[in-house]
């Protein structure tokens, strides 16, 4: 991942905290084996839940931010498409007034 990536930097502080946060818990916690492990069970099953609807967001989010940026491309590319053919119009204007010189070869 790039350092420029917040999406990437939020998700992999995501799952640490979680993991962290349930560590810390389960070390702390007075509890039989089994009643620890059923709890490690039933936290990575709602740390995974968590994890699939941040990323289900940030999907939805990537693709609406693609939707813009393709949008926004395309209102560029229109407005670039009218200045240049603005600008060829003034060329063919400019052109038709003046006629075109001749270099000077220098012969008389």
């Amino acid at each position: 991942m790039s350092d420029n990536d917040p999406l990437g930097a939020f998700m992999a502080g995501f799952v640490v905290g979680g993991l962290a946060g349930a560590a810390a818990a389960l070390l702390l916690a007075p509890q039989s084996g089994e009643e620890t492990r059923a709890q490690i069970q039933q936290q990575g099953i709602e740390l995974q839940a968590r994890a699939q609807e941040t990323l289900g967001e940030a999907r939805k989010r990537a693709d609406e931010l693609i939707t813009e940026a393709k949008e926004q491309g395309k209102v560029v590319l229109q407005e670039q498409k009218a200045k240049i053919e603005e600008g060829r119009k003034i060329v063919e204007k400019i052109e038709k007034e003046e006629p075109a010189v001749e270099p000077d070869t220098g012969e008389a």
